[in-house]
């Protein structure tokens, strides 16, 4: 039979337990809500901000914008590499893209 928490899952979560208090620590010893916000205002505000009427809407036209400029982004980058790798005007900056130092080959 599998265990349901393994050692990684309690180290998540121990990890997780572990941020939080020391978030709280900080935000303690620093008394400053501009600072560092206390971790149960921030929470209580990203509750009302899902709680805010369109903001669904709003959060997701964002990601959908994003993902658009992702993709007319790449739809450019790709091509404009591709013409600087074989062009041979830019063999100059090609060699500059593919010099690595020796020392960052090695694995520790």
């Amino acid at each position: 039979m599998k265990h349901f928490i393994t050692k990684k899952k309690t180290l998540t979560v121990l990890s997780i337990i572990l941020m939080l208090v020391l978030w709280k620590v900080l935000a303690v010893v620093f008394d400053s809500p501009l600072t560092i916000p206390h971790p149960e205002a921030t929470f209580l505000a990203v509750v009302k901000l899902f709680a805010e009427p369109g903001f669904l809407m709003v959060a997701g036209s964002t990601v959908v914008r994003g993902g658009y400029h992702q993709v007319c982004s790449c739809n450019f980058s790709y091509p404009a590499g591709s013409y600087m790798v074989s062009h041979r005007s830019c063999a100059y900056l090609h060699r500059l893209s593919y010099h690595v130092p020796v020392h960052l080959h090695q694995r520790v």
